[in-house]
């Protein structure tokens, strides 16, 4: 979502007002209306068809079988979808879909979703000599802007650097599966790499500097760091963390400039360093 400080903030103090002036029980359904006018003055976008997914057993592995699981928000009525599931643009070999969800009602409360939107995909061979899994939500009808919120990436070529041990991972993403770790490193790192592609016509990689505000051990910035070291941009990627450590790890291991930064600005970066920030 890219929306100016000041509106942003002038949103959340008008979201506060309103759930501080209702009952509890209704904060739920005036978020939901909040939501909904910040769409309408395109501020902000709540995907239906996002998901997420990851692989059942094991990594997938060129030549051989593999099932996927996950969730899928769903918020039109299930026998009004007209899609299929894909993986490289092929259908899969078998596709479960809705399963029951528990719980997806709770924790999406701002909008109205069913406990639904659960799935398992089946593939009977993985795709050989690619370097990477697109597994899509297709849709007719929806343009090029859904690609992001409906597909998933998956990297199963060889990786360019070594992974943080667990204490690491567990500081970054709350657990230590390093299978969460890369799935969802990669995967938001290729959905970045879109967005740069459509609003400023370039890969991520090779706009110049760019800064990882809040690198962790590297779960995004190793992919940014691997693919700007192919296009002789290693020197353009920085990373920043509270977390001295794992800054540090990312700066043995990755080969970027990666340093410890206050909680509170300032840092030590030079005023109009960075020609692209995320985090």
């Amino acid at each position: 979502m890219f929306v100016r400080k000041s509106v942003y903030k002038k949103c959340l103090n008008e979201l506060d007002a309103l759930k501080s002036a209702m009952p509890e029980e209704q904060v739920g359904s005036r978020h939901a209306q909040f939501l909904a006018r910040l769409r309408e003055l395109g501020l902000t976008k709540f995907e239906s068809r996002s998901f997420m997914l990851a692989p059942k057993q094991s990594w997938p592995v060129p030549g051989k079988p593999c099932e996927f699981v996950g969730q899928m928000i769903v918020e039109a009525p299930v026998e009004k979808l007209s899609a299929r599931f894909t993986i490289n643009g092929k259908p899969f070999d078998e596709v479960l879909f809705p399963l029951p969800w528990p719980g997806a009602r709770s924790h999406y409360w701002f909008s109205e979703i069913e406990n639904l939107g659960g799935f398992k995909l089946v593939c009977d061979r993985i795709p050989e000599n690619v370097a990477e899994l697109e597994i899509s939500y297709v849709e007719q009808g929806r343009d090029e802007h859904s690609r992001c919120a409906s597909t998933f990436f998956l990297r199963i070529r060889e990786e360019d650097f070594p992974f943080p041990d667990d204490a690491r991972r567990v500081r970054v993403i709350g657990t230590d599966s390093l299978d969460g770790f890369r799935s969802s490193g990669y995967n938001d790192y290729k959905r970045l790499d879109l967005v740069c592609r459509e609003f400023f016509g370039q890969e991520l990689a090779r706009i110049g500097r760019v800064l990882d505000w809040g690198c962790g051990s590297g779960r995004v910035t190793r992919y940014l760091a691997g693919d700007a070291r192919r296009h002789s941009n290693l020197d353009g990627i920085h990373g920043a963390d509270i977390d001295g450590d794992n800054a540090s790890w990312c700066g043995t291991n990755l080969g970027i400039d990666a340093r410890r930064i206050p909680l509170c600005p300032p840092t030590d970066f030079p005023d109009n360093f960075f020609d692209l920030v995320f985090g």
